[in-house]
């Protein structure tokens, strides 16, 4: 019964978001692996503060984490549909070098929120389902100090601004001083 709901893209009855912090391939070993019911999963790398790689499929494969001395990467068992780039997506206007302070995360409703910090820029991410199951929405709360942010998105038509007085300046999100501002970013299985 649980295939069929996989196949048909629905979430699995009685089944929450798992997540389950370990080493992760091309992460940081104190990465986040988060799967919903749906079969969108994703890895959460918290020393980069961002998310590093989703996929569709099943969830994490724990064994080599447990088995033997020395612990290796859980694997991903599907297909990789989204990679963040290597560089931060978030970035002061002067270009200061860029620090990371993770705060912690926690679950409402099967859907994790994450909490950190790129240089005193407080930013809550929530992660959840698209609707459809067609990919993820990246929803992001930011509230700037005294310095403007950039956030550089890989394509800024996947963006929409909820709330705040952000503005497109060079493909970027323009984040101003002493602001909060929503957006989200969308995250598809296969582009339009």
């Amino acid at each position: 019964a649980n295939s069929i709901y996989w196949a048909a893209r629905r979430e699995i009855p009685g089944i929450g978001t798992r997540i389950y912090r370990t080493w992760m391939p091309n992460a940081y070993p104190s990465s986040l692996a988060v799967g919903f019911p749906s079969g969108l999963n994703f890895c959460f790398d918290p020393t980069r503060g961002a998310l590093a790689y989703a996929w569709e499929g099943d969830y994490v494969d724990r064994w080599p984490n447990v088995a033997g001395k020395f612990p290796r990467d859980a694997g991903v068992q599907g297909q990789i549909f989204f990679k963040a780039p290597e560089q931060p997506a978030f970035r002061p206007e002067d270009a200061a070098p860029v620090k990371i302070r993770f705060r912690g995360y926690r679950v409402e409703k099967n859907q994790p929120t994450f909490n950190y910090e790129v240089n005193g820029l407080a930013i809550s991410e929530t992660i959840s389902p698209k609707p459809d199951q067609s990919g993820l929405i990246r929803h992001f709360r930011v509230e700037t100090s005294e310095q403007p942010f950039r956030f550089r998105p890989d394509d800024p038509r996947r963006v929409t601004v909820q709330a705040g007085a952000a503005a497109w300046v060079e493909g970027q999100l323009q984040l101003p001083a002493r602001s909060v501002i929503e957006f989200n970013v969308f995250l598809t299985r296969k582009d339009p």
